[in-house]
C-alpha cells in the first residue's frame, strides 16, 4: 500500500462521510480494474467489485498519476455504469430497513 497516496480531500471528507468503506478497496480496484476511463481535470476513473460489498462496483477517481486516490462512489449512477455492469451490484451499502423491503419484494 505503499506507493499508493491519498489526498486530503479523501481522508478527511471521503472517510468520514463513508466510514465502511476501506483504502484497501480502493487499491484493489486500481490494481484490478473492470474498466479505466478518463475524465475531466487530468483525473482516471476505475471500476471494481469489492466481494466484500457482497460484490457491489466501486468507482475510485485518481489524479493524473494514477496513484494518487481522490475519491470513491458507489457505481451506477450512469447508464453508462449499469450498461457496464447492469443489475443491483451497485447499491454498496443498504440499510437494514432497506433489505428488509427488499426480502419482501423478493428482489
Amino acid at each position: 500500500m505503499g506507493e499508493y497516496r491519498f489526498t486530503e480531500y479523501f481522508e478527511k471528507e471521503v472517510l468520514r462521510k463513508r466510514p465502511y468503506l476501506k483504502r484497501e478497496w480502493c487499491i484493489r480496484v486500481i490494481e484490478n480494474p473492470l474498466k479505466v476511463g478518463s475524465q475531466e481535470h487530468n483525473r482516471f476513473r476505475f471500476w471494481g467489485i469489492i466481494e466484500e460489498l457482497e460484490g457491489r462496483v466501486l468507482r475510485v477517481i485518481t489524479l493524473e498519476d494514477k496513484k494518487t486516490i481522490h475519491t470513491l462512489f458507489q457505481a451506477g449512477g450512469t447508464r453508462y455504469e449499469t450498461q457496464l455492469l447492469p443489475g443491483d451490484r451497485f447499491l454498496v451499502y443498504r440499510s437494514p430497513r432497506e433489505n428488509e423491503c427488499r426480502e419482501q419484494r423478493n428482489f
